[in-house]
This record gives structure tokens, C-alpha cells and sequence, in this order.
């Protein structure tokens, strides 16, 4: 259509559309977008020139030219923004010349897709009904395809859900058969540990009186030296099936733990004597300290025997020649605390939280003492927390370790189980 006949609502529409895209991304780019050239500067006369090359164009072209602008515009600053700019726009001009008119000149010309509620004000009744029967075989259809993926997903979910509980009940099966499995391993180790110990120990018994009367024969020192190693090896063997006695009736918490009224601080120095041979034998030192305010409290003697010496022995263990070692109890308000320090070999930093783990041992114990079994802190641990305490650690490699255990002040717990530590 040529310019001089372009409808004055038509073209003052084009201005106004032109202005709002260029108020998104600019005349020049907007005359780019329908190959007019518009400078930037002079916004009001740009958006003209845009609006005026447009109205020259033939009906589809000037359609294909609006649907790509207001394409561009949706993509890039949200479809329903646009939407919303391009029936500001509309109603101003309606408002401006009459509903009719934009009807009439402008509303062809605006892609099918666009302003909506504004089409169906003019629409017949032949052309209305017509429009909402193709709504609702468009609904229709778009309900039959959700209700089509709904009833998939739901299939997927059903298959999924009862592959998991299949899953769970595999998981649980598996975990019954572990639990068996682990008991019976467990059962096997303490009764063959206990079948080992008996005779074992007769054997201690036959080799410290073998020693003796080698001694007081006066049998020449390499037969004395064989008797001797004959002693400790049998004596390390039935330390070893103790200590694998323990951890298993730990595990099946058959421990039992009977209170008395202990003098904890006579109990430990009782122990400090007992390990008096080792510890001059290692040339370590021992300090005690013990505050005045220890009192008795009610503690299962054999259980802190344990406890102590435990802890004593890796101590004197992993501290070298010349090291010193502190045993210090303390007598609080609502507790009472342990704390065997040493300046041994400590602990590294990336292996100090499984201290306290089953058969673990930190890698430069493992080569101190190649023979270990990574279980006398985790029989050590079990036992106080079993009995109402608590046992933590502060190390650093190189320099020592210190395991701290405390216990209220109203003592040990009681527990029944079917065996006492060994």
C-alpha cells in the first residue's frame, strides 16, 4: 500500500510499535530487523522512518516483518512482556481512533498468534462458536496426551518402586545372612580362642617352673635363654587370644561390668608396678600425679585394669629410649579424668579419626611393632563407653599423644553379661 493512503491508525500504530522495540534494543537494531536504516540519534524520527518503510510493504510481507520483530523481542525479553506491551499498545489506539478501525486496518496485518481477547470482541457468533469448538478439540487433545504421559509416568513409577522394594528386600535378606554369618565367625573365634587358652596356659605354667628349676640348676645360659623365649612366646600367645576373647564378647555385648568401690589412683599405681620390668627395660620414665580430692568410686576393677594398663602399654610401646610418660587423675566436680601422656612417635593427622577402629593401626606404629593387631584401643574404647565413659585423644606426630578418659563421678555402670574381660 502506498504511504499517502496508509490509514492514519495504521501508521500511528507502526510508530508506536516501532518505539516500543526500540526501547528494548534500540532504533538502529530494529531498522535492521526490516532492513531500514534508522540513526540512533535521532530516536523519534528513526522510529518514523522504520514505521514508514514498513507501510509501504504488501500485507504479507508487512506481517512476516511484524511477526519477526515481535518473535525476536519474545525470545530475547520473555514472551509474556511483549505480549503485554503489544495490547498497551493496541488499546492506545483504539482508544485514539475506534475500536472498529483498529479492527479493520490493524488487527489483519498482526500475527494470528497475537492479541487474543482483542479478535474475539469482533468475531460472530458463527466465527465465535467455530473458534471455541477448535479451543476445546485443542484441549481435548492436550488432555489425552497428558493424561496419556501421566498414566506412563505412573506405569514408570510403579515399575520403579517395586524394582526398589525388591531391592530392599534382597538388602535386607543379604544384611540377615551377614548378620548370621558374622555371629558364627564370631562364635568360631571365641571358642577356638577358648579351646587355645586352656592348655595353653597349663603350658605358661610347665615353662615359668621349667625356668625355674633351670635356674636353680644352674643349666648353662643358651639352654636357660631357650627356656626363657619358650616362657614368652607361650606368654605372648595367650595375651593375643585374650585379647581376641575380649573383642568378641565385646561385639556380642556379653561383657560384664560389676562396680565396686575402687581407690582408682591405688589401682593404676598398682599396675604402674606391675609394668615396672618393661618400662626400665624400654628406659622410659614415668610421672604420676594424682590430685588429693581422688576419692574411691564405684569402678570394676578388672575392666580399669584393662583400661590402664591398655593405654599404658602403647605408651611405653611407641616412646623411645630416654622419653618421658605422664599418668595423671584428676578429681572434678561432676568427673573424674585419666590422662596418660606420652613423647612417643604421635599419631598423623589424616589417620587420628580411626584411631579407635577395629584392627587399625597408624602406619608409623606398624613400623615400630610389625606384630600388632590394631585391636587394644578398640577393646580399650568399647569397654569405657560401655560403662558409662568416654575416651578422646589429642596427638601430634613426632612430638606424643595423650588419651584422655572420663568417667561422672557416680562411677562405672552396671551391666550382666554372660563373661568378664580377660
Amino acid at each position: 500500500m502506498e504511504d499517502s493512503v496508509t490509514p492514519p491508525v495504521l501508521k500511528d500504530f507502526l510508530v508506536l510499535l516501532v518505539k516500543m522495540a526500540a526501547d528494548f534494543v534500540g532504533v538502529e537494531q530494529v531498522g535492521k530487523m526490516v532492513d531500514v536504516a534508522a540513526h540512533e540519534g535521532f530516536f523519534s524520527h528513526g522510529a518514523e522512518t522504520v514505521a514508514g518503510a514498513l507501510s509501504v510493504l504488501d500485507a504479507p510481507t508487512l506481517t512476516q516483518r511484524l511477526t519477526h520483530i515481535l518473535d525476536v523481542l519474545s525470545t530475547n525479553f520473555g514472551a509474556e512482556l511483549i505480549e503485554n506491551h503489544l495490547e498497551e499498545i493496541y488499546a492506545r489506539t483504539e482508544r485514539q481512533f475506534s475500536p472498529e478501525l483498529a479492527n479493520q486496518f490493524v488487527m489483519p496485518l498482526i500475527p494470528a498468534s497475537r492479541l487474543e481477547k482483542y479478535r474475539i470482541q469482533f468475531l460472530s457468533k458463527e466465527q465465535l462458536e467455530k473458534r471455541v469448538l477448535e479451543k476445546t478439540v485443542e484441549l481435548q487433545k492436550l488432555n489425552a496426551d497428558l493424561e496419556k504421559k501421566v498414566a506412563e509416568r505412573t506405569e514408570e513409577l510403579r515399575k520403579l518402586l517395586e524394582e526398589q522394594r525388591q531391592k530392599d528386600v534382597e538388602l535386607t535378606k543379604a544384611n540377615e545372612e551377614l548378620r548370621v554369618l558374622d555371629k558364627a565367625k564370631d562364635d568360631f573365634v571365641a571358642l577356638v580362642s577358648h579351646e587355645l587358652r586352656t592348655p595353653l596356659t597349663g603350658i605358661r605354667w610347665l615353662a615359668e617352673a621349667l625356668q625355674k628349676s633351670a635356674t636353680q640348676q644352674q643349666v648353662p645360659e643358651p639352654q636357660l635363654e631357650m627356656v626363657k623365649k619358650i616362657r614368652d612366646g607361650i606368654t605372648q600367645m595367650v595375651e593375643l587370644i585374650n585379647t581376641i576373647l575380649d573383642s568378641s564378647r565385646i561385639e556380642s555385648g556379653t561383657i560384664t561390668s560389676t562396680p565396686v568401690e575402687t581407690d582408682i589412683a591405688a589401682a593404676a599405681k598398682a599396675i604402674i608396678a606391675e609394668m615396672a620390668p618393661t618400662i626400665t627395660k624400654k628406659g622410659v620414665t614415668v610421672a604420676e600425679q594424682y590430685t588429693p580430692e581422688v576419692i574411691p568410686m564405684p569402678t570394676d576393677p578388672i575392666i580399669w585394669h584393662s583400661i590402664v594398663q591398655n593405654l599404658l602399654s602403647n605408651a611405653v610401646k611407641y616412646t623411645p629410649a630416654g622419653g618421658t610418660i605422664s599418668v595423671a587423675i584428676t578429681h572434678e566436680a561432676t568427673r573424674v579424668s585419666l590422662t596418660i601422656r606420652d613423647t612417643g612417635c604421635g599419631i598423623p593427622a589424616d589417620q587420628q579419626s580411626h584411631i579407635f577402629s577395629k584392627l587399625f593401626r597408624a602406619t608409623n606404629a606398624r613400623s615400630i611393632d610389625p606384630d600388632g593387631l590394631g585391636l587394644g584401643l578398640y577393646i580399650t574404647k568399647a569397654l569405657i563407653t560401655q560403662t558409662g565413659g568416654d575416651i578422646y585423644m589429642e596427638s601430634e606426630e613426632g612430638k606424643g599423644t595423650a588419651f584422655h578418659v572420663v568417667y561422672p563421678t557416680t562411677g562405672m555402670l552396671t551391666s550382666e553379661g554372660a563373661a568378664r574381660i580377660v
